[in-house]
């Protein structure tokens, strides 16, 4: 036998029969909101947060002329920002298709702050623009170019390290 049935003609039956409707409403109404703020989308398409899949850089970083960091490549790019990876970690940057050991330049002016091996990004470069609003991150590198180092002001286009397969990297992809 289960339960007996709430009695609704006693005062305790009717708020235990509130409570019960309202943790149900309540249940709802935040269902409801959080559906909102997701983007629909084809059925088994991967959902991804709204912020991130509408993002887009600022018309200042655009007008900028930004150098392509691989020389010779036509631009094989394949877009996968914000493309969801392995333990629900989002991956935030484009990668660079190119031979390994190709040179990789620096895409603005600006100054090496950070030169890290090791981790999922492999052997990195870490350099900010002229104006410090903007930092470039480079991964999965084979190695640095000669004499490169934390502090050193680069020029636009100048050789800064070598494509490789440094880190997580499952091809020869720099990791911008």
């Amino acid at each position: 036998m289960g339960r007996p049935a709430l009695d609704l003609r006693s005062l305790r039956g009717l708020i235990l029969a509130g409570l019960a409707m309202g943790a149900a409403l309540a249940a709802v109404m935040t269902a409801w909101e959080l559906a909102k703020r997701l983007p629909v989308s084809r059925p088994g398409a991967p959902v991804r947060p709204p912020a991130a899949a509408e993002a887009a850089p600022p018309e200042d970083l655009r007008s900028r002329g930004l150098e392509f960091p691989v020389a010779g490549i036509p631009r094989m790019v394949t877009n996968s920002f914000d493309e969801p990876r392995r333990g629900a970690r989002l991956h935030h940057a484009v990668d660079i298709m190119a031979p390994r050991g190709s040179p990789v330049r620096a895409v603005d002016e600006g100054t090496i702050v950070k030169l890290t091996s090791g981790g999922a990004g492999g052997t990195s470069v870490y350099e900010y623009d002229a104006g410090e609003r903007y930092c470039y991150y480079y991964a999965h590198l084979q190695g640095y170019a000669a004499g490169l180092r934390e502090g050193e002001k680069v020029s636009r286009g100048e050789v800064i390290g070598y494509v490789g397969t440094s880190g997580n990297a499952p091809a020869n992809a720099p990791h911008l």
